[in-house]
């Protein structure tokens, strides 16, 4: 009885998580189309190509060009969300057998944004959490699962 309390404390969790991540993920996206940073070649109504959005846009304007506010918005909740689950784990959580992968995987999961929200690399780390959130949803479906 115990194990199957476990299991569904867990799947809620998880769902819970899922549902964020999915929010998160959906507004991330808008972001990115809305400000133009959507590469058209990932199929998502983006209007850029991936070289001139990485390469000609980002390049020619790191770090000087003020990033858009909706993108800094992004951004410092990504961090603040990603920040508190590092606290979280390490505080809070059951300490299971992986504990060490996932504190590795937390630390650089902060270090990554709040490394680009500090020198204004905004282009590359939107779409770092962009694509950190898009693989998170199919992990917490599989442990739903």
């Amino acid at each position: 009885m115990e194990k199957r309390k476990k299991f569904i404390e867990r799947a809620c969790e998880c769902t819970a998580k899922l549902a964020y991540k999915g929010v998160v993920l959906y507004w991330g996206l808008e972001v990115l189309k809305q400000v133009g940073w959507l590469p058209w070649e990932i199929g998502l109504g983006g209007n850029t190509s991936v070289r001139e959005l990485f390469v000609e846009t980002a390049l020619r304007e790191f770090p000087y060009k003020t990033p858009p506010k909706v993108i800094v918005e992004y951004g410092m909740y990504t961090a603040g969300y990603n920040l508190s689950e590092l606290v979280r784990h390490i505080f809070f959580a059951e300490h299971k057998s992986d504990f060490m992968e996932m504190m590795f995987h937390h630390i650089c999961t902060a270090m990554l944004i709040v490394g680009y929200l500090i020198p204004n690399a905004h282009v590359w780390g939107a779409a770092y959490c962009v694509l950190h959130d898009w693989a998170e949803c199919f992990m917490y479906m599989a442990r739903i699962l």
